[in-house]
């Protein structure tokens, strides 16, 4: 159709009206785009697959190397975007570090992450160093304080309930109460 002189948004309604395409008129511009343009410098076309930006962030950020098909399409994305490359080399070390309670490899991470200045993750580094030693002491100790933070939270849920409808009395009693 582009090569017979059809208009993306012809070219569009086509799809989606006889063949169910179910995509965004974006991808199908930027496809019509990039076919006229090699078209125009005489370069043979090869198709490659689109992936929205939505679908390259949940791609990366959940690595789901596990399952073939996946990889593939993480593969596909580091070779159309090249620029992603060190950006996915950070977020699996990063990954990496905080799932094996590595802190010196985190910490030499974020401060090697920290002069490169990538702009992708310059924002995440820099919000991350304002709270570097907090941090830093979380993937050192494996003590938690969520028995604590679930009592102040169980004790919360209770005083909602019981707002405006009874006495400290009774509230002091839900509180003792341990159901066994």
């Amino acid at each position: 159709m582009i090569e017979s002189g059809e208009s993306i948004k012809t070219i569009y309604t086509v799809l989606t009206t006889q063949y169910g395409y179910q995509g965004t008129y974006g991808a199908v511009r930027v496809f019509g785009t990039e076919f006229r343009k090699k078209k125009k410098q005489g370069q043979p076309f090869h198709a490659q697959a689109y992936y929205s930006r939505r679908t390259i962030r949940r791609l990366l950020w959940q690595n789901p190397l596990a399952e073939k098909e996946k990889r593939n399409s993480i593969n596909d994305i580091l070779q159309q975007y090249p620029v992603l490359g060190p950006f996915y080399a950070f977020l699996t070390s990063f990954r990496t570090c905080v799932t094996n309670w590595d802190a010196d490899g985190f910490r030499s991470l974020i401060l090697f992450e920290k002069n490169r200045d990538d702009p992708l993750t310059k924002a995440f580094i820099t919000r991350l160093l304002t709270d570097f030693q907090p941090t830093l002491h979380a993937l050192m100790n494996e003590d938690s304080n969520g028995y604590v933070e679930g009592q102040v939270n169980r004790l919360k849920m209770i005083k909602r309930l019981l707002y405006g409808r009874a006495s400290f009395h009774l509230l002091r009693i839900r509180m003792l109460y341990r159901s066994q």
